[in-house]
C-alpha cells in the first residue's frame, strides 16, 4: 500500500502529531516523523476527552486543565473504551498544552466546519463565511464554565451524542453585535479549524508537468518493539585501588552517552535520538520489568576508566500499521530531499586561518580577528598530562585577542611572558612568539598561543550576512537539472545502504520523485503613464513614471559623497550628468544638484541647511557602511528628508542608475506602473504585509529585540503603502519560545486603516488581504487568533457596524520544495507556476507559486497557506491575486518571489535594525515600543 505524502519530515506535521495512539515521536529520523516527543514508557490511546475515562495528568487534548475527561474535568462526551479497546491512557508531561489528540481539535464522529470552510463538494453561498454552520471567528469566543468545559461555538452538534448535545450552551456572537464588548468578556476558541480548499482547486493557466523533490513512501505493516533506554550515573575506576567515584555530570551530557548504549546493542535497532530505540526482534536479555546494566566507556581525555550505569526496557509491541493508515491520510508524509548549503567559519590550525586573511598585519588586526573569532570553539593540541604522563587536549571557548604577542604578553602571577611559560613548564617552543594570544576565560586573563589552538569544524561565522551572502549564493546556485540528478542519486544510495534494514520494518521509498500537474499563469497587465500593455514573463522595460502631484514640477535634490575619497569626484560627475538624463526618459525631472563632501559630523547639519531651501531628495555616495545608519536615522526619524545611498564601487557597474530612479520615484511619491488586473472599480482592497524579524544570539542586549513591521496600501491600486514598525520582545515571558505574534496589532491596524481613510475621502475598504510572512506551521493557531482578534477588533471600533471581509494568508519561503520541468531544455520553471494538488495539503487552501524568473540556481517557490477567508475567493481568483501582487514591487522591474507588500514588510523591519545597529540606548527612538518614524515618512516609503 503506498501513501503519497506532503509534507517535509521535521516541517511540524511530522508523524504521529494528530493521530490516536501514536507512539513517540521520532523528530524526523527513521519512519516516525513528527516533531514532539514523549516519553515511550507511557502506553497510548485514543484520547480521554474523546472517548471519556480519567484522562491524564492535568492534560486534555486541547491542553487546558479542566478539561472534560482530565482528572477532577468530570466525563467527556464519549464515554467507555477506544474502539482498540485500550486502557485509558496516561499522558506523559512532554504532552502538555496539546495532548495526544489532534492539534486542531475535532471529535472522531464529525468533524465541525468553522470558519468560511466547506467540505469539497459542498455548494452553495455562506454569506461570507457567517452561515450559522459555519461561523467567523468572530463567533467562536467562549467563556469557559467553571469547570473549565469548552464547546466549540462553531462546531455543528449534529452529530454528537445526545449527552453532549443537551450541554448547557455558550452565547455566540452574531454579526452586528457589539464585537468590541464581546471580544472583552468572551475567551477566543483556540482549536480553530482551517479552511478547506474552496474548489477542486485552480483551472486557469497553460497546463504542465513538473517533477518535485519528494518520494512516495509505501509501508509494510509489521510488528516493531519499542524499548526505552535512560542513563543512571557515571563513575571514575581506579584499578589500582579497586574504588569507583561518581562523576557528577550535566544530564545533556548524559543523554549524549546514550549513543554509545546504543552502539553496544545489535546492529538492527533504530535509535531515534532521544531514549528510543525500536527493535524487529527482542533485544537479548531485556524484558517489560526493565534491566540495570554497566558498561565501560570511553573517556575523552583518556585518564581513567569510565563505568556507565543504564537502564533498559521494553515498553510496548508497535505496528508500522498506524504509518500505513497515516500515510493513506490527509496527513500523510513524503520523504522530502532538500539540497541545503550553509556558510561555516574555516577549520584548522588558528595561527594558519588568521594569517591567510590578515597576512603580516596580524597583531595591527586584533580588533577585527576578535569580532571574527568570538565565541568560537577550539581545541589545543594534546599538550596537557595526567598522573599517569598521557597527554591530552582541552576545549575552550574564544573571548578576545591580546593586543600584544606571546613574547612580550606577561602573566602577572609569575612574572614571566607567555613564550616562556609553555618553553618551561610544557617544553614547547613556540614558533611565532610575534603572534597575539588568544584570550580562553571570559571571567579571568587566560590566554593562549594560536598556534597551539586548531578551529573546530562546523562552528556559524560571526560576519554579517551581507558579507558571506554572495558566496552562499555561489556555492548553492545549482542548476535545476543538476540538482535533481544529485538528488535522485543519492536517494538510489541511500535505500541501497538501508535496503536490509529498511526491509526489516517494511518501509520502501519509490525510487522515482513525485510528478505533479502544475499550471503557468499569465503575467497582468500594466500601464506606464500613458501606454497601456501586457507585461513580460518574469522582466520587463519601464518607460514611464507616474510622478507625484502630477509631475509638472522640478525635483530640487543634492548629492553628497560621504566621506570624500579620490574616485568621489569621478562619482559626483557620472550622478549630476547620468541622474538628471536618465529621470527625463522617465518624465521626473530633476534640476541642477547641489554637491558637497561631508563628514559624519556635518551630515546633521548639512540635512538641516538642505531641508530650510526646499531639498527633497539628498542621493549620498558611500565609500564604507559605518555611516549608512546614522544618516537613515537621521533621515527617516529625525528630519524626514528622503534619501538614497549608493556604494561608491556600485556606480562602476551598468544599469545602475535606472535602477535608482526606481526607488527615488517611490521615495519622492510616485508609482512607477500600474497592475491593471490589481484595480477594481465595484469595491475597495487593502492588501496588508507583515513580517517579525528576530535578532542573531551574538547581538548586543538592545539589539536584541524582535522587530515587527506592519504595512498596508493606501491607494486603490495598490501600488503606495503606509508602515507602523514596532520593537518587541523576543521570547514569551513563560515558555521562553520564540514570539512570533505581532504586539499591539489592534492599533496598528487601527492607524493603518486611518491612513488609507485619508487618502480615499474618508472610504474604508471593503475587504482586508494579509499576507504574514515569518510564521512556522506550528504556530499557525496562536498567530491567526490572537491577530484575526486583534484586527476584528481594530474594525469594530474604528466605525460602528464596519466589518470589512477578511483573509489572512500566510506566505513561507522557509521550505525545501522544490520543482523541475519536464522539458530538460528548460532551465527553470516559468514565472507564473503555481502547483495546488500532490505535494499541497489534500483539504485545506494551499499552494505552491513560483513567481519570479529563475536567474541563477534553482528557483524556489513560496509557499501561501490560507488560515481565514470569508471573502469566499476561488482558487483561480486568489492565486491570480498573488501572483499579480509580485509584480508590484517597486525596486526593480521583475515580478519578485513573493507579493509586494510581504516584501516591504520585511525591508521595513532590516531598516529599523539599521536605526539601533550603532546606538547603546534606543528609546529615544521609540514611543510606547513603535518607532517614531518622521511623519513625512509613514507614507512616503522610505524603505525602497
Amino acid at each position: 500500500m503506498s501513501g503519497r505524502g506532503f509534507f517535509p519530515p521535521g516541517s511540524g506535521r511530522g508523524g504521529y502529531e494528530r493521530g490516536w495512539g501514536r507512539p513517540p515521536s521520532d523528530r524526523g529520523r527513521g519512519f516516525y516523523d513528527g516533531n514532539r516527543g514523549v516519553d515511550p514508557r507511557m502506553p497510548y490511546g485514543p484520547p480521554p476527552s474523546a472517548f471519556g475515562g480519567r484522562g491524564g495528568p492535568r492534560q486534555s487534548h486541547t491542553g487546558y486543565e479542566g478539561h472534560p475527561g482530565c482528572r477532577g474535568g468530570g466525563p467527556g462526551p464519549y464515554t467507555g473504551r477506544s474502539d482498540r479497546g485500550m486502557p485509558p491512557p496516561i499522558y506523559p508531561p512532554s504532552a502538555r498544552g496539546r495532548g495526544m489528540g489532534s492539534s486542531r481539535g475535532a471529535f472522531p464522529t464529525g468533524q465541525p466546519v468553522r470558519g468560511n470552510a466547506k467540505p469539497r463538494g459542498a455548494t452553495g453561498s455562506t454569506d461570507r463565511g457567517r452561515d450559522q454552520s459555519s461561523e467567523s471567528i468572530k463567533t467562536k469566543s467562549l467563556k469557559p464554565t467553571e469547570r473549565g468545559d469548552t464547546l466549540s461555538a462553531a462546531s455543528s452538534t449534529e452529530n454528537l451524542p445526545e449527552a453532549a448535545r443537551q450541554k448547557k450552551s455558550h452565547p455566540i456572537v452574531r454579526p452586528g453585535a457589539d464585537l468590541a464588548s464581546a471580544l472583552s468578556k468572551l475567551q477566543i476558541q483556540r482549536s480553530i479549524r482551517i479552511p478547506s480548499r474552496p474548489d477542486a482547486g485552480g483551472q486557469s493557466g497553460a497546463p504542465v508537468e513538473v517533477l518535485a523533490n519528494c518520494w512516495d513512501i509505501s509501508v509494510n505493516p509489521k510488528s516493531v518493539l519499542m524499548y526505552f533506554v535512560e542513563t543512571i550515573a557515571v563513575f571514575r575506576f581506579d584499578k589500582t585501588k579497586g574504588e569507583k567515584t561518581e562523576i557528577r555530570m550535566p544530564p545533556k551530557e548524559k543523554r549524549a552517552l546514550i549513543q554509545q548504549i546504543v552502539d553496544a546493542l545489535p546492529a538492527d535497532v533504530i535509535y531515534d535520538g532521544g531514549h528510543t530505540v525500536y527493535s524487529e526482534q527482542p533485544i537479548p536479555g531485556v524484558s517489560k520489568e526493565g534491566v540495570q546494566k554497566t558498561m565501560e566507556i570511553k573517556d575523552p581525555l583518556n585518564r581513567d576508566q569510565l563505568l556507565l550505569e543504564y537502564r533498559i526496557m521494553e515498553v510496548q509491541t508497535v505496528s508500522t500499521e498506524d504509518v500505513k493508515n497515516y500515510t493513506a491520510n490527509e496527513h500523510a508524509t513524503s520523504l522530502d530531499m532538500p539540497q541545503t548549503c550553509k556558510a561555516f567559519f574555516t577549520c584548522g590550525n588558528l595561527a594558519d586561518v588568521m594569517y591567510n586573511k590578515y597576512g603580516d598585519n596580524m597583531l595591527q588586526c586584533s580588533r577585527q580577528m576578535a569580532n571574527d573569532l568570538r565565541r568560537i570553539r577550539v581545541e589545543t593540541i594534546p599538550f596537557y598530562t595526567t598522573e599517569k604522563g598521557e597527554k591530552y587536549s582541552r576545549r575552550f571557548t574564544v573571548h578576545g585577542i591580546s593586543s600584544e604577542s606571546a613574547s612580550t604578553l606577561m602573566i602577572d602571577d609569575i612574572k614571566q611572558s607567555v613564550e616562556k611559560y609553555f618553553l618551561e613548564h610544557h617544553k614547547i617552543a613556540l614558533k611565532y612568539p610575534e603572534l597575539p594570544c588568544v584570550k580562553v576565560s571570559l571571567s579571568r586573563d587566560v590566554f593562549m598561543p594560536m598556534e597551539l589552538l586548531t578551529i573546530l569544524p562546523y562552528q556559524a561565522p560571526n560576519a554579517k550576512k551581507s558579507d558571506i551572502a554572495s558566496e552562499v549564493i555561489r556555492c548553492a546556485a545549482v542548476r535545476v537539472h543538476d540538482r535533481f540528478r544529485e538528488l535522485q542519486t543519492f536517494v538510489g544510495r541511500l535505500m541501497q545502504s538501508s535496503h536490509s534494514l529498511s526491509s526489516k520494518f517494511g518501509l520502501k521509498v519509490n525510487d522515482k520523485p513525485v510528478k505533479t500537474p502544475a499550471r503557468v499563469l499569465d503575467p497582468p497587465r500594466a500601464s506606464f503613464g500613458r501606454n497601456s500593455e501586457p507585461l513580460q514573463r518574469g522582466s520587463w522595460n519601464t518607460s514611464s513614471f507616474y510622478l507625484a502631484g502630477g509631475g509638472s514640477h522640478e525635483v530640487k535634490w543634492a548629492i553628497v559623497a560621504v566621506p570624500g575619497d579620490r574616485a568621489a569626484q569621478k562619482h559626483l560627475s557620472i550622478l549630476s550628468q547620468e541622474l538628471p538624463r536618465n529621470a527625463a526618459r522617465f518624465n521626473l525631472r530633476l534640476g541642477r544638484p547641489e554637491i558637497a563632501t561631508a563628514s559624519r559630523a556635518s551630515i546633521d547639519e548639512l540635512f538641516r541647511n538642505y531641508q530650510s531651501h526646499g531639498v527633497q531628495l539628498v542621493v549620498l555616495v558611500l565609500y564604507d557602511d559605518l555611516h549608512y545608519p546614522s544618516i537613515k536615522r537621521l533621515g527617516d526619524i529625525q528630519t524626514g528628508m528622503r534619501t538614497q545611498c549608493v556604494r561608491g564601487r556600485t556606480l562602476d557597474k551598468p544599469r545602475v542608475i535606472p535602477n535608482l530612479l526606481l526607488k527615488i520615484n517611490g521615495k519622492l511619491g510616485g508609482i512607477n506602473w500600474q497592475i491593471q488586473d490589481l484595480m477594481r472599480n465595484d469595491e475597495l482592497i487593502m492588501v496588508f504585509g507583515a513580517d517579525v524579524t528576530h535578532p542573531a544570539p551574538t547581538q548586543t542586549q538592545h539589539v536584541r529585540q524582535s522587530i515587527a513591521a506592519i504595512l498596508g496600501s493606501i491607494t486603490p491600486d495598490l501600488m503606495r503603502y503606509a508602515v507602523v514598525v514596532r520593537q518587541q520582545a523576543t521570547t514569551e515571558r513563560e515558555s521562553k519560545t520564540t514570539r512570533e505574534i505581532i504586539d499591539a496589532m489592534e492599533s496598528v491596524v487601527t492607524e493603518l486603516l486611518t491612513s488609507f481613510g485619508r487618502n480615499n475621502n474618508d472610504r474604508l475598504p471593503t475587504r482586508l488581504i494579509f499576507y504574514r510572512d515569518g510564521v512556522s506551521e506550528g504556530q499557525f493557531e496562536n498567530v491567526l487568533v490572537e491577530e484575526l482578534a486583534s484586527i476584528q477588533k481594530a474594525c469594530s471600533n474604528l466605525r460602528s457596524g464596519y466589518e470589512p471581509a477578511i483573509t489572512y494568508i500566510v506566505v513561507q519561503k522557509r521550505h525545501h520544495v522544490r520543482f523541475q520541468p519536464l522539458d530538460p531544455r528548460s532551465k527553470n520553471v516559468a514565472p507564473g507556476t503555481v502547483v495546488d494538488t500532490h505535494v499541497t495539503h489534500p483539504r485545506e487552501f494551499d499552494f505552491y507559486l513560483c513567481s519570479q524568473e529563475g536567474i541563477q540556481g534553482t528557483s524556489k517557490p513560496a509557499h501561501y497557506h490560507v488560515l481565514y477567508d470569508d471573502s469566499d475567493w476561488s482558487s483561480d481568483a486568489l492565486q491570480n491575486f498573488t501572483y499579480f501582487l509580485c509584480h508590484a514591487y517597486m525596486r526593480c522591474s521583475r515580478s519578485v518571489s513573493y507579493p509586494a507588500p510581504t516584501y516591504y514588510a520585511h525591508l521595513a523591519a532590516f531598516r529599523a535594525r539599521d536605526w539601533i545597529s550603532d546606538l547603546t540606548e534606543p528609546a529615544g527612538l521609540l514611543q510606547e515600543g513603535k518607532f517614531r518614524v518622521h511623519n513625512s515618512q509613514t507614507t512616503g516609503m522610505f524603505y525602497l
